[in-house]
């Protein structure tokens, strides 16, 4: 793995969402946006995470932060 990928992440996070993995999914939804924040798919994940736990005001906080990228 690369540690530095941050496709990797949030593919990973995807993959988490989908299996209900919610904590998992919100993990490398963040680690994905720590490693490149000019990346609008990684808020698009913390926000379909952040969605699905029923946060849904910062899931809209979220969105609109990655749709400035």
């Amino acid at each position: 793995l690369d540690k530095s990928s941050h496709v990797l992440y949030s593919n990973r996070s995807a993959a988490y969402l989908k299996a209900g993995k919610f904590q998992e999914s919100l993990d490398d939804a963040e680690k994905t946006i720590q490693l490149n924040s000019s990346w609008p798919k990684g808020y698009s994940r913390k926000g379909a995470v952040l969605f699905a736990l029923q946060k849904y005001d910062e899931a809209f906080a979220t969105y609109n932060k990655g749709k400035n990228c």
